[in-house]
């Protein structure tokens, strides 16, 4: 019975997830030919600036992460700069500045 009961409480979790990861991607915007001609940019500022958007993205981490061990998270660019220093405070781990 516990078991059934994990097994539901998952695919709840996972569902609510996916339906998260939907709700980010559309509320990042595309901006094309930038920086030249035939690349198309994601602008993650939309989804930063909405701060349900931002709380939502640093769950999904949190629960992707949560039970690897991880003692240090590292952001190598700008966006990992404005996330990573978030997702290591809910992991309860150090951000060494790169």
């Amino acid at each position: 019975m516990r078991g059934q009961i994990e097994t539901k409480h998952l695919k709840k979790q996972h569902k609510r997830m996916i339906m998260s990861k939907e709700k980010l991607i559309k509320s990042i915007r595309e901006i094309p030919d930038f920086p030249i001609p035939g690349i198309l940019f994601y602008d993650v500022t939309t989804l930063f600036k909405d701060s349900e958007r931002l709380q939502e993205l640093s769950d999904i981490m949190y629960e992707m992460y949560k039970d690897k061990g991880i003692t240090k998270v590292v952001g190598i660019e700008s966006r990992g700069f404005i996330m990573g220093p978030i997702l290591a405070t809910r992991l309860g781990a150090g951000y060494p500045h790169p």
